[in-house]
């Protein structure tokens, strides 16, 4: 009986606390944004050539002491001394950089201490396709 009292009890606490915290909706875009927010660090991004199909070049090009970039709130992008801007777009699955030109990123995934950038160049030339890749993963 007494167990039963406890159970009614969490539960009435579980439903308030439910009610009472204040709810801020928030889209794909802000959550990127303000998960980007900070400084990381990256120590190696990874290049990928493709004809076809075929994989032509894939390079590993690492970073001895690890980069270290920030995003900041204002939607700029540091790097060393070098600040550029930067937009999200609204679904938060694609980074635009703010240079000439344009360069655009997918955003696959973001975790909790890491995500990753990969921008990919399509190049048809006659019959042939070429794909260059570049994936670059970043670390808290």
């Amino acid at each position: 009986m007494l167990g039963m009292y406890k159970l009614r009890y969490i539960l009435l606490c579980i439903v308030l606390l439910g009610f009472g915290c204040k709810r801020e909706k928030l889209d794909d875009q802000q959550f990127v944004q303000k998960y980007l927010t900070g400084k990381w660090s990256t120590s190696f991004y990874v290049k990928i050539d493709l004809e076809n199909g075929d994989t032509v070049r894939k390079d590993t090009v690492k970073f001895t002491p690890a980069d270290t970039v920030f995003f900041t709130p204002s939607q700029k992008f540091v790097k060393h001394n070098d600040s550029i801007g930067f937009q999200i777009d609204a679904a938060g699955e694609n980074i635009t950089f703010m240079t000439n030109p344009d360069s655009t990123w997918y955003i696959p995934y973001v975790r909790t201490t890491n995500f990753k950038l990969i921008h990919i160049r399509k190049v048809v030339s006659g019959s042939d396709i070429f794909y260059h890749k570049i994936e670059q993963q970043f670390n808290r």
